[in-house]
């Protein structure tokens, strides 16, 4: 009975493949608070304790992936275990998401902050993406995830009215400097008159030229 058991033992063993490669993640939070555009990066351990180097790439999933950059790929030398895994920076660009009141083109803005934090939530990835130093290896890629909501921190902002008027002020005063120039540059009455005149002499001088070769 014990011999048969053990054959048994044996032959499934035969028939299931030993694992030569596979990743793991190793990760320090799961929440992280973000002011709204900004860029955040998370440093992210992979790893791979078997006996094959693996090719993997981190990507993010769920609502978190719009703000991703891109998806990294790298290598993970085979026998990198967990305690001296391998570090992949991910970041994120926080978009603008909660409502302000501006004056003009951005500036001069009010913004008051909901009730409830604006949250993007979803999972970051480590997928093995090619097994072996060689570029063979399993169809089936093993992966490991992380669980990461973003917390999209709000921080109210008043209309700065000093520097609103301070702003008017400059410009009505680089207004009144061009229109003084302008103004200065521009003819007295006195030397139009002078140059009316000038012309009317002229023409009269003309007008006796032509009359005295008659």
């Amino acid at each position: 009975m014990k011999i048969r058991f053990i054959l048994t033992l044996t032959f499934i063993l035969l028939l299931i493949p030993s694992a030569s490669a596979g990743v793991g993640i190793v990760y320090n939070t799961r929440n992280i608070d973000v002011q709204e555009g900004q860029k955040a990066c998370i440093t992210y351990g992979a790893y791979n304790p078997f006996s094959t180097e693996v090719e993997a790439k981190i990507y993010a999933t769920g609502e978190i992936t719009k703000l991703t950059e891109k998806q990294e790929k790298f290598e993970i030398p085979a026998g990198t275990t967990h305690d001296k895994a391998k570090e992949v920076e991910f970041c994120f660009n926080v978009p603008h998401v909660y409502e302000r009141d501006c004056l003009a083109f951005g500036m001069f803005c009010n913004k008051q902050c909901p009730a409830e934090t604006k949250v993007y939530s979803g999972e970051i990835v480590v997928q093995e993406t090619r097994s072996g130093i060689s570029g063979t290896g399993s169809s089936a890629a093993s992966s490991a995830s992380a669980k990461l909501n973003i917390n999209v921190v709000c921080i109210p902002q008043k209309r700065n009215y000093f520097a609103l008027f301070g702003l008017i002020a400059a410009a009505l005063a680089a207004i009144a400097a061009v229109a003084f120039v302008i103004y200065k540059n521009l003819p007295s009455a006195k030397d139009r008159k002078k140059k009316q005149y000038k012309k009317q002499l002229e023409k009269l001088n003309q007008l006796k030229k032509q009359i005295k070769e008659i």
